[in-house]
């Protein structure tokens, strides 16, 4: 009897299984939580030059950053496994590029119990591929300036080079120094006080769809949940909808109210009590 199959284990599984995602979701490799990057901060990020395309450094970077965002990529294995097929691109027109991005190791689709048996991630992204820095840009950019042999895609940025010849080298990018790129980025804003890594890109690209009232299923469209349970943990965290909700729920009741004059105020209080236990 397989405790994964069996119709009496069946609840069990789920339940586990959800939490073995929930738990998943909000961490980084290491088994801890990740703070999630706000839209103000990555618009600084810009700003600076922190993302951009100026240096091998910034367009990897940027590059990765858009890639976590985009396609809400984990900030482990699905970002280390990218490869150059892992993207089509499509035209749609001269100001829409239609960019799909497949995952390519399913067992690593989910981190819960029955991960293994999941299809291929597969996200779309549509974007004017004419921006300054879209990830049409960025791309091409990118993959030019790599060795003319490239099998893998982070490879190790050059010290000395110039804008016409290879940004990088023919060495593949360590893992750990992968997975430090948004820290780094977000400690040279000085957005050094909380604990940014990787993940917090994919973190981001859920709070900014349910943030902006996008469906579950939408928002797992992107993300690539299975189940609404994995979402839980975002929605948990969105200080912003809370912020809303609570704005909504108050109504324009409170706002009337608050208008109420000091005179208005002073009379109120000086009303004899009406409940029925005062002498």
């Amino acid at each position: 009897m397989s405790f994964f199959s069996h119709d009496l284990f069946r609840e069990a599984f789920e339940v586990a299984d959800g939490q073995m995602k929930q738990l998943q979701e909000m961490e980084d490799p290491k088994g801890q939580r990740s703070d999630a990057i706000t839209e103000e901060q990555e618009v600084e990020l810009y700003q600076l030059g922190i993302l951009g395309d100026s240096t091998p450094v910034v367009l990897q970077r940027t590059l990765l950053w858009q890639c976590g965002k985009y396609f809400a990529l984990r900030g482990g294995s699905e970002l280390k496994d990218i490869r150059y097929d892992s993207f089509t691109f499509r035209s749609l027109s001269s100001e829409e590029m239609e960019i799909t991005y497949t995952e390519k190791r399913s067992k690593n689709r989910q981190g819960g119990l029955s991960g293994k048996n999941k299809v291929q991630k597969r996200v779309v992204h549509l974007e004017d591929p004419n921006g300054k820095f879209s990830f049409t840009k960025l791309f091409d950019a990118y993959w030019n300036r790599l060795p003319p042999t490239s099998s893998e895609f982070w490879y190790r940025p050059l010290k000395v080079y110039s804008n016409e010849g290879h940004w990088y080298s023919s060495a593949p990018l360590g893992k750990n120094t992968l997975n430090v790129f948004v820290r780094e980025a977000m400690d040279c804003a000085g957005f050094s006080s909380g604990r940014y890594t990787n993940h917090s890109l994919r973190i981001q690209a859920a709070n900014v769809l349910i943030s902006k009232g996008f469906s579950d299923f939408d928002t797992m469209t992107r993300t690539g949940h299975s189940s609404t349970a994995g979402l839980q943990q975002y929605k948990r965290n969105n200080s912003k909808i809370a912020r809303e909700a609570s704005d909504t729920l108050a109504g324009p009741s409170v706002t009337a109210a608050s208008t109420v004059s000091s005179e208005d105020a002073d009379r109120t209080s000086k009303r004899p009590r009406t409940d029925p236990e005062s002498p």
